[in-house]
């Protein structure tokens, strides 16, 4: 509560101050303020029985009151180090602050001590001789010259020439020029484990692989009628030659003969027969077993046989496929990699012409008309396999 005051008027008895009851009331609040702060709120809790001068008062906690008495400061202090005892200091001691190892202390004036370093310290900007310190390099920089060392004789330098023994060169952050094979005594050899390319990869028709690493020895092997020769560092690879020689062979039907002779080491598929200009169906209208060509069913009296033997190779077979018609469909699945000039094709014995009766994308040989139902269809494929 903020001090309260009582209001006397502008003179006296002019009826305008506080009325004597209203003045009474501010006394009594104003004296609870100071027995409430300084007491129990009715009895003060000062006791100056006894003062005397220089004295103050000074709280006493068993008696709980403010009492009076002489105040006096603490006499004694105590410092610390970072190692040895806690010491006391008491009034009217001296504390003196003394230097150790590279430090002293001077008293410069009134009220100043000056702590210095000596000249057995080493500074940023001093110049100092440094004896059996150790400087650690990562996280410091030393430049150093030629010049300031004593025995330089016993070191590499850039200009200097060199032999290195027992040492290793990490080669990530070292250039090596001028190597030449010439410069790998010995033994020395770079193993196929640290080149980039260690070998080379060989791929067939059928896409199997084959690693062959350096230092090993690629065999090119010859097979049915292919050779294979080194000379000077070349390989050579030759094919047997084939035989382009055409022949025939021409007969007449009698309406019962049955077995023909023909040329030796024939197959059904390797000859052309034909009865009065129709192609006949291998194995379906004939036969062959050695030098005997044996139709299914005997040619009619006086019919035209002509048997064309297609060239063989020391190598390879001719082969063929047989469909049946079924008045709808025109497309027919062939061997790979054909074209319509290297393959015969006959419905019912009729030879077919090339691109106009038929075509042939890929395995798919597809007819410009489709067969009729049951029509015999033969595919002869005219070149070596």
């Amino acid at each position: 509560m903020a001090k309260q005051t009582i209001n006397i008027g502008t003179t006296p008895n002019d009826g305008t101050g506080s009325t004597i009851r209203a003045g009474g009331d501010i006394v009594n609040d104003n004296f609870n303020e100071i027995y409430t702060a300084l007491g129990d709120g009715s009895t003060l809790n000062v006791d100056t029985s006894g003062a005397s001068n220089g004295e103050a008062l000074v709280y006493n906690s068993v008696s709980g009151k403010f009492e009076s008495d002489t105040v006096t400061a603490s006499s004694t202090f105590t410092i610390s180090g970072d190692g040895g005892t806690d010491q006391d200091i008491t009034t009217g001691d001296t504390l003196t602050v003394q230097g150790g190892t590279g430090i002293t202390t001077t008293g410069v004036a009134t009220d100043t001590l000056t702590v210095a370093i000596d000249s057995t310290v080493a500074t940023l900007t001093g110049s100092q001789v440094l004896q059996n310190k150790t400087i650690d390099t990562a996280n410091n920089t030393i430049t150093v010259v030629e010049a300031d060392i004593s025995d330089l004789g016993s070191y590499i330098t850039a200009t200097s020439s060199d032999v290195l023994q027992n040492k290793s060169i990490a080669a990530g952050s070292n250039t090596i020029t001028g190597l030449t094979n010439t410069n790998l005594s010995g033994t020395a050899a770079i193993t196929n484990a640290n080149l980039a390319n260690s070998s080379i990869t060989i791929r067939d028709d059928s896409s199997t692989e084959d690693a062959v690493s350096l230092g090993e020895t690629l065999i090119v092997t010859g097979a049915n009628g292919i050779t294979t020769s080194v000379a000077s560092n070349t390989l050579t690879i030759t094919g047997a030659a084939t035989s382009l020689s055409y022949t025939k062979g021409t007969f007449t039907g009698d309406g019962s003969t049955q077995g023909f002779t023909i040329d030796s080491g024939r197959a059904v598929d390797d000859v052309l027969v034909y009865v009065n200009g129709f192609l006949l169906t291998p194995t379906d209208d004939y036969t062959i077993s050695s030098t005997t060509l044996t139709f299914t069913t005997a040619p009619a009296s006086s019919a035209e046989i002509v048997v064309r033997y297609l060239p063989l190779g020391t190598t390879g077979v001719y082969t063929n496929d047989t469909a049946t018609g079924d008045g709808s469909t025109q497309a027919f699945t062939i061997d790979s990699g054909r074209t319509v000039e290297d393959v015969i094709v006959t419905v019912n014995g009729v030879s077919l012409v090339p691109s106009t009766d038929y075509t042939i994308s890929g395995t798919t040989m597809t007819f410009t008309t489709a067969p009729a139902a049951s029509a015999e269809i033969s595919i002869r494929y005219l070149r070596l396999t």
